[in-house]
């Protein structure tokens, strides 16, 4: 499964790099903690509780390709608690690894 986490916004609207995250190239025991994650993220209606949208306020849009299949994501900062451990988890991978 290849992840990319890309975010814009914030108070400058520093827009960095994309973050990227295959995760066959993680140990078996990450991997498997990041598919669960990615899996209640896709769960969540990125439509309903979002925090009103602001100019610091950052914005993201998860893109999650499993073998050709591609599922979309678009959500604010603080949308859901499973959107912001997911965007936390990929920020600590792609730092790492």
């Amino acid at each position: 499964m290849r992840i990319t986490l890309r975010r814009t916004g914030g108070f400058a609207n520093i827009n960095p790099p994309p973050m990227v995250v295959d995760t066959s190239t993680l140990p078996r025991d990450k991997a498997d903690a990041l598919h669960q994650l990615v899996e209640q993220a896709k769960q969540v209606s990125t439509t309903t509780g979002q925090p009103s949208r602001g100019t610091d306020r950052f914005q993201y849009e998860l893109t999650v390709d499993d073998q050709g299949k591609q599922h979309q994501l678009r959500f604010a900062e603080g949308a859901d608690p499973a959107l912001s451990g997911v965007v936390r988890q990929i920020q600590s991978l792609a730092k790492t690894g």
